[in-house]
């Protein structure tokens, strides 16, 4: 009975082992390039790759040759990033009087509009009353601003203070800032200046829906967007043509299939997103994280002739895998099963610690093999939840059926 007892234990440890091992078998393979150094490197991650993993990338996991698993994680470029430089503009001419009204005149190169300017001034407990003039030979000047006032220039931690001045647009080759100095000593202008604010794009993946079908009916026009398998995206660019001026709404939808009470299918439609295709825009349409391998553009003509739609063009904010490369061995990116559970490592405590030496790029996106796609993508009978419940409650039957004939054997 013992022996009973041992073989049906087990028989389902190794039943639920298997259908462990049936739910975690990866459909998708890709490697890295080699390396030439050691260090953390960012493999940009493709939009084959990213339309076919599961949500967060949680199934994805990375293995060197000897199969021995990889920590990484996942960083995306953000939103956009701001660049700040103080430019001084070059001082022509500073005249203090003590008691009187101190001047310092400085030039606008390129004549640029301004409506602001900042002054690096050395910290003082005082209030200052100013005013501005504009040049355009520094022999004729004409005011800009009558009166303002500079204060908090006391207070701070620093021996200097930056304070901006606003005032209406003006493009003038030289301005003249007054100060009265009649009831206090003049200030100590460091320099005078304005911030020159970039913003830069972030990087970003691009590519264009290659099959595209257009037909025209009933007023609408319905642009059927294919790829050739799931691919990622989160903004859609229509580019468009046909007529000098239009102004029409359109939207982005799906179809996708349900099953109702009686298990029949139906066709859903969902609409992705809805905007206006103009002219004088750049169409742009943003969509969400969207991974999905077909999309319907549906424009309204209304009584206009239908548009011509030369191209749409899919991007979204590049995606990385952080992970620490060995100087020439060979690492391989797995993934394809949304059951696997999101692998914790340690090194996703440390992420704002972690500068990648490079970006690199994985190699071409491949199936495993031809029998773990069809097994995975069409399962068996023998593979379904159904019979692998059936088995486990049928073992689990036997062993308290083995145990109940146990107990009572013994009395």
């Amino acid at each position: 009975m013992m022996r009973l007892l041992k073989q049906s234990s087990i028989a389902i440890v190794c039943s639920i082992c298997w259908c462990i091992g049936v739910a975690q078998t990866p459909t998708y393979q890709a490697n890295i390039p080699l390396v030439d150094a050691t260090g953390y490197y960012q493999v940009q991650l493709s939009p084959e790759l990213l339309g076919t993993v599961a949500r967060n990338c949680n199934d994805l996991r990375i293995k060197d040759e000897k199969g021995e698993e990889q920590s990484y994680f996942i960083s995306q470029e953000s939103e956009n990033s701001v660049n700040q430089v103080f430019i001084a503009y070059p001082i022509v001419r500073q005249v203090i009087r003590p008691g009187g009204l101190s001047e310092l005149v400085f030039k606008n190169n390129n004549n640029e509009v301004i409506n602001r300017i900042s002054l690096l001034v050395n910290s003082a407990d005082v209030v200052k009353e100013l005013s501005l003039s504009g040049s355009d030979n520094l022999q004729h000047w004409f005011v800009v601003k009558d009166k303002d006032w500079l204060h908090g220039l006391g207070g701070s931690n620093r021996t200097t203070v930056l304070k901006m001045l606003r005032f209406p647009k003006s493009s003038y080759t030289y301005f003249k800032l007054t100060f009265n100095d009649s009831t206090s000593l003049p200030l100590q202008i460091k320099s005078v200046g304005n911030y020159n604010t970039t913003s830069k794009l972030t990087g970003t993946t691009s590519y264009q829906f290659k099959e595209t079908t257009q037909v025209d009916s009933a007023g609408k026009t319905y642009v059927q967007l294919n790829a050739k398998t799931n691919t990622y995206l989160e903004k859609l660019n229509i580019n468009a043509s046909g007529t000098s001026y239009f102004d029409r709404n359109a939207k982005v939808i799906i179809k996708r299939k349900e099953l109702n009470k009686k298990k029949q299918p139906y066709i859903v439609t969902d609409v992705l997103g809805s905007f206006r295709l103009k002219s004088d825009d750049v169409n742009e349409i943003k969509l969400g994280r969207q991974q999905r391998q077909s999309y319907t553009v549906v424009i309204d003509n209304l009584d206009d002739k239908p548009l011509v739609i030369d191209s749409v063009v899919a991007s979204f904010k590049n995606k990385y895998a952080v992970v620490k490369l060995t100087a020439g061995e060979q690492y391989t990116m797995t993934w394809g099963d949304e059951n696997t559970r999101k692998a914790k490592y340690d090194i996703t405590k440390f992420t704002d610690k972690i500068r990648p030496i490079a970006t690199i790029q994985h190699q071409k996106v491949n199936r495993i093999n031809t029998a773990s796609t069809a097994t995975i993508n069409q399962k068996q009978w023998w593979q379904t939840s159904t019979i692998i419940w059936v088995i486990i409650v049928i073992v689990g039957s036997l062993l308290a059926f083995v145990a109940f004939k146990m107990v009572k054997e013994i009395g």
